[in-house]
């Protein structure tokens, strides 16, 4: 039998999203400033053609800048 070690998390959400190129301001709803903040391609699952800078974060919102154009899931993380 398998064990599997799932992360701690205080809190947690993700969401979809289409890049603009420039920042854009997308409500994570935790309870905090994310510790950590993900963005996966979700219409080019290879990547290519899609950029993202490291998406910055406050209390209330994150801020991506993906390429105009491109589908993108993100998830933010609260961690315990």
């Amino acid at each position: 039998m398998a064990v599997y070690k799932v992360p701690a998390y205080a809190d947690y959400n993700k969401g979809t999203s289409t890049g603009t190129g420039s920042a854009q301001t997308i409500a994570h709803g935790l309870i905090a400033t994310p510790s950590k903040v993900l963005i996966y391609p979700t219409g080019d699952p290879a990547g290519t053609g899609i950029n993202c800078g490291t998406p910055s974060a406050d209390t209330t919102n994150i801020y991506p800048i993906v390429t105009s154009g491109k589908d993108y899931t993100w998830e933010a993380i609260l961690e315990a």
